[in-house]
């Protein structure tokens, strides 16, 4: 028995020995070394180094008989023997499903061969078979190399090993070309793709800016010519005002009654406030609203020109910074300051030859501002309530603060001081 691979040789009557048969107990050991067996037919003696030089190792060739492959290419089973005694190699294409590989190891002693297979690459250690056939399917993508090695019946491995190589071929579609030509194909596809998405965005942007320009040229052309019909409606309102105050004047110059003349004046002066109006509007080229600060500027130079006396020199500080209002709070606003300003000119500087008038407007928040009217002139008699005044001036500048949301407050410190908080109209109306 060889102790490395546990193969065993059997020694027979061809052999040289006494008979087939022995008896298990009759051995001994002497003291070179040699052995001796008791059979039937007499005792057989020998020295086991003897043996060493006995081969375990067979010189006889081993040969392939056949070779079959299913192929994929044709779905069947098909004979390439001289294929591969020609190449000395096994190709197996993408979709060939297995192949049957047949040898014989050329020993002509009496006995069965036995046959190890080994796949370099995927195998570790050899595999054993008592039949002189493979059959290899499932290998994965790669080269291998098959190793196949023939036992005599004596045991003796043939040092005549078969070594095939083996290629298992990739398809078409996971080789490095097709891979790279897929991919450079897709790369150019995403290329493409995103520039002919962006070559159509920059075609709807320019559309749509050039849609957006027309549109905005249009709504611009629109306001404008909205813009020039509101001007020029304020001019006309200014204009057909005007034609009022001078109707005024014209019914206050016929009449000898210096009462009925006074209210005619204050009327016509009531009116122009509300021309002056109108006339800042058309005159700015934003028709933003209202601008306060210009005015109040042009209603007190026709307050001072109609009721300046040439004893009295009266000088109007106009503290409004530029502020802007609506239409429908500036009329109000512009009502009661016109009021005012005539009290002021009529009744605050008697028997003075000097007076001074302040004006002020503060934005208190968004929407909200804070009106100061101031004169340092005589003042309302002692004890005064606004609130209770039977004057129409002052009866109607109480109603137009009301109409402002607002509540008039006047009080006297070396003269007389108006002052309420107003509201424009989208905070009043809480839009």
């Amino acid at each position: 028995m060889n102790t490395k691979d546990f193969k065993t040789t059997t020694y027979t009557t061809r052999n040289g020995i006494s008979h087939n048969e022995f008896n298990r107990t009759s051995s001994y050991k002497a003291a070179d070394g040699r052995l001796y067996f008791g059979g039937l037919d007499g005792v057989n003696a020998f020295y086991p180094k003897d043996f060493v030089s006995d081969s375990t190792a067979s010189n006889s060739p081993l040969r392939i008989i056949s070779f079959n492959k299913f192929s994929g290419k044709y779905d069947k089973l098909i004979e390439q023997t001289n294929e591969l005694l020609s190449q000395s190699k096994i190709v197996l294409e993408p979709g060939d499903g297995f192949f049957n590989l047949e040898f014989q190891l050329l020993d002509f002693d009496e006995g069965k061969s036995n046959y190890a297979y080994r796949i370099e690459g995927m195998d570790k250690d050899w595999n054993y078979i008592s039949e002189n056939s493979i059959r290899i399917s499932g290998l994965p993508y790669g080269d291998y190399t098959l190793c196949i090695k023939g036992q005599t019946p004596r045991g003796q491995w043939s040092t005549n090993e078969l070594k095939i190589p083996v290629s298992v071929l990739k398809p078409f579609y996971l080789q490095w070309y097709f891979i790279f030509i897929t991919g450079s194909v897709a790369m150019l596809s995403v290329f493409f793709f995103f520039k002919y998405r962006t070559k159509k965005l920059v075609r709807t942007k320019t559309a749509l800016e050039k849609t957006v320009n027309e549109r905005t040229a249009q709504l611009k052309k629109s306001l404008d010519e909205k813009e020039i019909l509101l001007k020029e409606i304020h001019h006309r309102v200014k204009n057909n005002l005007q034609v009022i105050s001078a109707l005024l004047e014209m019914q206050g110059s016929r009449s000898k009654n210096e009462e009925i003349k006074a209210a005619i004046v204050e009327g016509q002066n009531r009116v122009l406030s509300i021309a002056f109006i109108h006339q800042n509007l058309y005159q700015h080229d934003d028709i933003k609203g209202v601008e306060v600060h210009s005015f109040v500027d042009e209603l007190s130079k026709h307050i001072h020109h109609v009721f300046s006396k040439a004893d009295c020199e009266v000088r109007v500080e106009n503290n409004i910074p530029q502020t802007y209002l609506d239409i429908d709070t500036a009329v109000p606003l512009g009502l009661i300051i016109n009021e005012l300003l005539t009290n002021s000119y009529k009744y605050a500087f008697v028997d003075k030859n000097a007076g001074t008038i302040k004006l002020e407007l503060s934005k208190q928040k968004e929407g909200e501002y804070l009106f100061t009217y101031f004169d340092n002139g005589i003042g309302l008699p002692k004890d005064f309530d606004v609130n209770k005044a039977t004057s129409l001036g002052l009866r109607l500048v109480r109603q137009l603060a009301k109409q402002l949301a607002g509540k008039i407050n006047y009080s006297y410190n070396v003269g007389s001081k108006f002052e309420f908080v107003l509201m424009d109209y989208i905070t009043r109306s809480g839009l």
